[in-house]
């Protein structure tokens, strides 16, 4: 049996550091050779393509439509947000 989270839109803002991931992978600096490398080291395969489904999840709700009222995901998820978010500000 799998384990799930409910955020509200509050939680997420407090919780999920979408705003931070959107504006560094949106930046200049995610385009450089440095952050390729260091991303090869900091994620495996499977993490790698999952950060980019949450950019572009982060891009919806920093840009387009906002926080949704609720969402739901594996702990693990958020887990990985927070990772990235980390490897953000290393950039």
């Amino acid at each position: 049996m799998e384990v799930y989270i409910k955020l509200t839109a509050d939680e997420i803002r407090e919780m999920v550091p979408y705003a931070v991931v959107c504006e560094t992978m949106s930046s200049s600096r995610w385009n450089t050779g440095r952050r390729k490398r260091l991303m090869r080291e900091w994620f495996t395969e499977s993490e790698r393509n999952a950060c980019n489904r949450l950019h572009a999840q982060a891009r919806t709700w920093y840009l387009h439509k906002g926080v949704p009222d609720e969402v739901v995901m594996k702990p693990t998820t958020l887990a990985l947000w927070h990772k990235l978010a980390g490897f953000c500000c290393e950039l």
